[in-house]
């Protein structure tokens, strides 16, 4: 597995409890707005400016690879996701 995948796997785990800004995903994987933007997978959807969600595909994905190849940062994923939403303006 890439380094690029591992990292886009770690955003997609964060991003499965609901969507969240880019900002939040920051702190578990400092490239996130740029992963979510490219989308090379197809696994994010924009919902508003600096939000993101998670796709079918994504969700597939996150089924399909063990939690063990991205559980390296399972720890700052878990985080982010159980932070409380920023509010938006």
């Amino acid at each position: 597995m890439t380094a690029y995948r591992q990292r886009a796997l770690i955003c997609a785990a964060a991003l499965e409890a609901g969507p969240l800004s880019t900002r939040e995903l920051k702190g578990a994987v400092p490239d996130a707005p740029t992963i979510l933007l490219r989308n090379v997978y197809g696994w994010f959807l924009r919902v508003e400016r600096g939000f993101y969600a998670l796709t079918k595909q994504g969700k597939a994905a996150l089924a399909r690879w063990p939690k063990s190849a991205y559980a390296g940062a399972e720890g700052p994923a878990a985080n982010v996701a159980a932070s409380p939403a920023a509010p938006r303006a």
